[in-house]
């Protein structure tokens, strides 16, 4: 029981000098001391702290690199609509009568003044001969009257009621004159009848749709666009239309409707395109391009799109020192190819490989990109229908 005891008590009083200069710890091994912390006084504790942004050039991680350049794009408002026909107008008879004759058959062309139904005049030729007869007589009454009152034989207010019977008579000629005219039914303008419901025989009222006469001598491209991109569209802005097949037709802006629709809050736009050979037809499907304005972008893969420390959408690059940056970006009009962005400035070093295990600040060896950063062309559109 005592040589325990006295063993420990001699190696205490073995230590006791060792321990009271304090040069123990200094034996033992510390992972942050070095050539660099012994070089430059620094305390251990500081240099433990150390972050990846002090790594030497052999811990550095490798990233790819690839330069890209801004282009200039043109921003459009894209619109999914169809073609219509300029006009179109349904021929009513203005006078009641019978189908006397249909000159014009459904699907025929016709210009500005053809008559497409005759109706029967019936009385009206004996009742227009019957007024004239009495127009004249009224005129001879009218001249007698005031040849008397030349001379002080027939009363001011005789003369007068013979103007006023003259003039009734006219106006009656006039009037059974047009009935006459309207019984020739005539086409408002060129066109294309699309509908003829009137046949021979049939009776038509007032107000009875004779025929249906459609104008494609023009085109117009309608459709919806959202709140957001209306108040930048404005009537004779230049604009692109693309039809099912391929074909592309230059239009003008010709209509932008100043008050959105109550369900749907968009925004009636028409764009107004030539029709010179009458190829075209209404009801055809179109994509409306409106050119808004030119920014500079950048086509970048959506790959490299990240989210940075505060959320906002970035693209890590490498600044100047190889050292790692954050750049927010704005994507203008994503494609099959990449997306268009801004906010790059003129040229960039963009991280192509490896940007998920570095940090903005971090300085990182470079290898440059060998293939080429995707293209595509030099105009982008915002999807509005």
């Amino acid at each position: 029981m005592r040589s325990p005891i006295w063993i420990s008590a001699g190696v205490a009083l073995a230590l006791a000098p060792w321990l009271g200069t304090g040069t123990l710890s200094a034996g033992i091994p510390d992972d942050t001391s070095g050539p660099e912390a012994a070089s430059s006084g620094a305390d251990p504790e500081s240099t433990a702290g150390k972050t990846a942004r002090d790594r030497p050039e052999a811990q550095r991680v490798t990233v790819e690199v690839a330069t890209s350049r801004a282009r200039p794009v043109t921003r459009e408002v894209l619109v999914q609509g169809e073609l219509e026909p300029l006009r179109t107008v349904r021929v009513r008879a203005e006078v009641r009568g019978r189908v006397e004759k249909i000159e014009v058959e459904k699907g025929s062309r016709v210009e500005a003044g053809q008559v497409l139904v005759r109706l029967a005049p019936e009385d009206r030729v004996a009742r227009l001969r019957h007024v004239r007869a009495l127009k004249r007589q009224r005129k001879a009454e009218l001249d007698a009257a005031k040849a008397l009152g030349a001379r002080g034989m027939q009363a001011a207010t005789r003369v007068a009621a013979a103007e006023a019977e003259w003039e009734s008579a006219r106006a009656e000629e006039a009037r059974l004159q047009l009935e006459m005219d309207w019984t020739r039914i005539q086409a408002p303008f060129a066109g294309l009848v699309q509908a003829r419901p009137a046949e021979v025989g049939a009776f038509m009222k007032v107000g009875e749709v004779v025929a249906e006469i459609v104008d494609d001598s023009e085109l117009i491209a309608a459709g919806e666009v959202p709140q957001l991109s209306a108040g930048q569209i404005r009537p004779g802005m230049t604009a692109k239309i693309r039809l099912l097949d391929g074909q592309e037709l230059d239009g003008i802006v010709s209509y932008r409707a100043p008050v959105g629709d109550d369900g749907t809050r968009s925004f009636r736009v028409e764009v107004k395109c030539p029709n010179p050979d009458r190829t075209l037809a209404g009801g055809l499907s179109a994509e409306l391009r409106i050119p808004i304005e030119t920014v500079a972008a950048h086509l970048v893969p959506l790959s490299l799109l990240t989210l940075g420390p505060n959320g906002a959408l970035g693209i890590k690059v490498v600044e100047a020192g190889d050292r790692v940056g954050f750049r927010p970006v704005r994507v203008v009009r994503t494609t099959n190819q990449g997306a268009w962005v801004t906010g790059l400035g003129e040229t960039a070093r963009l991280i192509t490989l490896g940007q998920g295990f570095v940090r903005a600040g971090e300085p990182v060896r470079v290898m440059v990109r060998e293939a080429p950063l995707p293209r595509s062309a030099d105009s982008v559109a915002d999807a509005a229908g």
